[in-house]
């Protein structure tokens, strides 16, 4: 499949796997400019179908009706899936890839924590029309969006997204959907490997999820707490120095601006804080865990992530034992 431009991309068929808050929002963005989407959705997916999906987002309103489909039988192969999928999730990514990979598909993760592009990268069927390249682009956004109701999402800050192909390569497909979200008034950049993207996006996501689940703190609270606040720049300090050990370079520049760009959140609570008090599993190990035992594995000393992740993992352990 050759891909080169912004109008290649738009001969395409786009779907969404876990048309949640942030699949939902990028998913309205592609119906919106007339891309044809389509969104496999499980317990939403009857609402959306009679309803169509409201986005109310500090870039505007608006409304879609996009294609809709509760199962990857009937959703069928797509030229491009988009993966948001909370990573709790991801051991039904092999079936649903059965049914919507083809031999030219080319899948972008939007996933928070590390060891997404690896491990969608071995559930794909063996099919790929172009061994020696990965079908899988990894991917971060930036955002501060919501689910309300079954039919709405809320989107009060954010939404730039980073990329980068799993081998440091600038391709032209990778330009291209670059451009192609440029365009659509999305920020978009390309980055030097998934790995520069996710440590920089865990600069934020380590102490603010991580401390809005054990502290029960929302950013506001973190912000307003000396006590929270310094916790949460020497957790940065943590990550700056494994990222280093594993060849990435985190500024105190760009630590410093999280707590600005945080600011402007209001009292958010992040997606892991959300899923604790709601009773949901919360993605523990791979925003939290995964990051620690790459730590160990570079032999860097994270004795404040560690605490924060043994915390979190025995209180996500306890909310699952109490919702059942």
């Amino acid at each position: 499949m050759k891909i080169e431009t912004v109008d290649d991309l738009r001969k395409l068929r786009y779907g969404i796997i876990g048309a949640g808050a942030l699949g939902g929002f990028y998913g309205s963005l592609l119906c919106k400019n007339g891309y044809r989407t389509a969104f496999l959705m499980r317990s939403t997916a009857k609402d959306v179908k009679e309803h169509g999906l409201k986005i109310n987002s500090a870039w505007g309103k608006w409304e879609v009706h996009p294609e809709v489909f509760d199962s990857p039988q009937d959703m069928g192969v797509c030229d491009i899936l988009i993966v948001g999928l909370k990573t709790i999730s991801n051991v039904s990514l092999k079936e649903i890839f059965k049914h919507t990979v083809g031999p030219q598909t080319i899948v972008i993760t939007l996933q928070n924590g590390f060891g997404n592009e690896e491990y969608i990268e071995s559930m794909l069927p063996d099919n790929s029309a172009t061994p020696g390249i990965s079908r899988v682009i990894g991917g971060c956004s930036f955002i501060c969006c919501w689910r309300e109701n079954s039919t709405v999402i809320n989107h009060t800050a954010g939404g730039n997204i980073e990329f980068a192909e799993l081998d440091g390569v600038e391709r032209p497909r990778i330009k291209a959907i670059c451009q192609m979200l440029n365009d659509m008034k999305i920020p978009c950049a390309i980055k030097s490997s998934p790995a520069d993207v996710r440590w920089h996006k865990l600069v934020w996501n380590i102490p603010f999820s991580g401390l809005g689940l054990v502290a029960k703190a929302d950013t506001a609270a973190v912000l307003n707490s000396p006590e929270l606040r310094a916790t949460a720049r020497r957790i940065m300090a943590e990550i700056q120095m494994i990222a280093k050990q594993d060849g990435i370079d985190i500024t105190d520049k760009f630590c410093e601006w999280q707590f600005e760009r945080t600011e402007s959140m209001g009292h958010y609570k992040s997606s892991m804080q959300i899923d604790y008090e709601c009773k949901r599993e919360a993605e523990v190990e791979a925003i939290l865990g995964e990051p620690v035992r790459r730590a160990r594995k570079l032999g860097v000393a994270v004795p404040l992530m560690e605490m924060i992740y043994g915390a979190a993992k025995l209180l996500n352990c306890l909310n699952i034992q109490d919702a059942k």
